[in-house]
């Protein structure tokens, strides 16, 4: 993914700070946007916008209130990075019958 969109809102009438966190395959980093000081009449949208995202995580801070805290309208841009073909498997096949054709021909 490209990019990545949640909107966070607070259950409770506690103080949470609420976070969206982006990561690559290698469990690495990549960013993160926090909302501090949220309350049940706050709902934010947050959002990071990285290449190479694998996966995010979104919440609250606050442990002791960390089920508060509810999430809505989660939006994503995938890559579009195409396909790439397999040239080596073209020339694998093209080997593979050239070689049962020597075979075939010197058993003639």
């Amino acid at each position: 993914m490209s990019f990545v969109s949640v909107e966070l809102g607070d259950f409770g009438a506690d103080t949470d700070d609420l976070f969206l966190a982006a990561y690559d395959s290698f469990n690495n980093l990549l960013g993160a946007d926090i909302f501090p000081g949220s309350t049940s009449d706050t709902l934010v949208n947050l959002s990071v916008s990285f290449a190479n995202i694998s996966y995010v995580l979104f919440g609250s801070t606050n442990p002791q209130f960390l089920n508060s805290v509810f999430a809505d309208n989660l939006t994503f841009t995938a890559d579009s990075t195409p396909a790439i073909p397999l040239p080596a498997g073209g020339l694998l096949l093209l080997s593979g019958m050239a070689g049962l054709a020597f075979v075939r021909r010197r058993r003639t």
